[in-house]
């Protein structure tokens, strides 16, 4: 029964044209035995993928052993995803450039992050600046969210002048500080800023799209539980162990996507 409802919860989740946010994290595994058949007893540090897809309310966790050399993102990207969200982490920008047909949006809230941690370190007046217009981003999000706007009019507001008019305004000022060879920056003012303005294609991705979300907090606050667990468990004894667990916080992270009755998730799923 667990099997049919992953099998069916997978297909869903990566069926063609689907928008997905995605996010990695590290785990430490005792694996036993190579590939070859050798006896081996080390703890080894391997990655987990975890990936929402919204509009179907799934959440997924796929475990990467890295047996062919290959991250797992860029087995599933080659299943047709229309668009994908994630952070600026090198791994996503090569997917994207192999997969142009798929289209790569930045988190708007990793820049802000970065912004937020200078100015609460430095106490730089120019990074506040980029957090407080970057907050005018998202307080036009949380209209849209509270209004209840279908993606066509989500799209609509998030190509009005007003947000146009914020974008330029942060980009033009990024550019221009960037520029500035008199003017000397702290290093992490400054590498908020190459951060953004490198990856500013991507960021602007968001507006094509209502269906697509600024951020990448879907699967962040998916994943998070599962990093939570990480620290009280420290490491997991085998490869089946990581994959009897994963299949578990699928089933739960999707059941709370599902509503106040995760109970019917099996019904809903399987159509029963």
């Amino acid at each position: 029964m667990l099997n049919l409802i992953l099998v069916r919860l997978k297909s869903q989740l990566l069926k063609v044209k689907s928008v997905l946010n995605i996010d990695e994290t590290w785990i430490k595994v005792r694996i036993k035995l190579l590939n070859d058949g050798r006896k081996l007893v080390h703890y080894y540090k391997k990655y987990i993928w975890a990936l929402v897809n919204k509009l179907e309310n799934i959440t997924y966790f796929f475990y990467d052993n890295e047996e062919d050399d290959r991250p797992v993102a860029a087995v599933l990207l080659k299943l047709s995803w229309e668009a994908y969200k994630s952070d600026g982490y090198m791994v996503y920008k090569h997917l994207a450039e192999v997969n142009p047909q798929c289209e790569f949006i930045l988190c708007w809230a990793h820049v802000r992050n970065k912004f937020a941690m200078t100015f609460e370190t430095n106490k730089d007046a120019t990074a506040e600046w980029f957090v407080l217009k970057i907050g005018e981003l998202y307080k036009i999000e949380a209209e849209c969210i509270l209004k209840r706007l279908k993606p066509h009019e989500i799209k609509k507001q998030r190509c009005q002048d007003d947000v146009t008019r914020i974008l330029t305004s942060i980009y033009e000022k990024a550019v221009k500080l960037l520029n500035n060879k008199r003017k000397h920056y702290g290093e992490m003012i400054r590498k908020s800023l190459s951060y953004m303005v490198n990856g500013w294609d991507e960021l602007l991705n968001y507006r094509k799209d209502g269906r697509y979300t600024i951020d990448n907090m879907l699967v962040e606050r998916a994943i998070r539980p599962f990093t939570v667990h990480r620290k009280n468990s420290l490491f997991y004894s085998s490869e089946e162990g990581v994959e009897t667990a994963l299949a578990f916080f699928t089933l739960i992270e999707t059941c709370k996507n599902a509503g106040p009755m995760p109970v019917t998730i099996s019904q809903l799923q399987l159509g029963f």
